[in-house]
């Protein structure tokens, strides 16, 4: 079967958008007065709900049958796409912050990561007017995030430790189904 080049485009429908806006609503209520690993804004539950939803598509287009957790509010301690791949953890960012921010997991994050997934899909998301577009960029094993070390990021008020892998380090899409 051929698949997909290093970067996998996908533009959601009418139903993947207001899934996605229904989902971040419902985490942003869950976690709206708890400190996070990251900026805790009803716009960043939002770009990470589109993100998810476009990794499940682009798995199940592909023939991959998903068991998406991340409709499941319940149980955080679960990855949030289980595939035969292995468990599988999306991270997305908006096109502004991919070149900058992307492919990052803070410190704190990382224990809780390695317990629940195997690989992590980096995605990117450009919005405009009813459009949303999902880039997925590539992938990387979590074990490999511990290859860099971590550096503070961000905003001298709001700095954060962060683990952010360089852009020649994420994996093409094409590898992926080697796993």
């Amino acid at each position: 079967m051929e698949h997909e080049p290093l970067v996998e485009t996908l533009y959601l429908d009418d139903a993947e958008i207001e899934t996605s806006k229904f989902l971040a609503q419902k985490s942003f209520a869950k976690w709206q007065d708890v400190q996070g690993h990251y900026r805790n804004s009803i716009n960043s539950h939002l770009v990470g709900r589109y993100g998810e939803v476009g990794a499940e598509r682009y798995f199940l287009n592909n023939g991959l049958p998903v068991q998406p957790n991340f409709y499941n509010f319940d149980n955080d301690a679960m990855c949030d796409i289980d595939t035969p791949l292995g468990r599988c953890e999306v991270k997305t960012w908006t096109f502004d912050f991919w070149q900058d921010w992307g492919r990052a997991i803070s410190y704190s994050q990382l224990p809780y990561l390695k317990e629940k997934a195997d690989f992590i899909l980096w995605c990117g998301v450009k919005e405009k007017a009813e459009m949303v577009r999902v880039h997925i960029f590539g992938w990387n094993l979590v074990s490999e995030i511990e290859s860099v070390a971590p550096r503070l990021m961000g905003p001298s008020a709001n700095q954060v430790n962060n683990y952010q892998l360089g852009l020649e380090s994420v994996r093409s899409l094409d590898d992926l189904w080697s796993l």
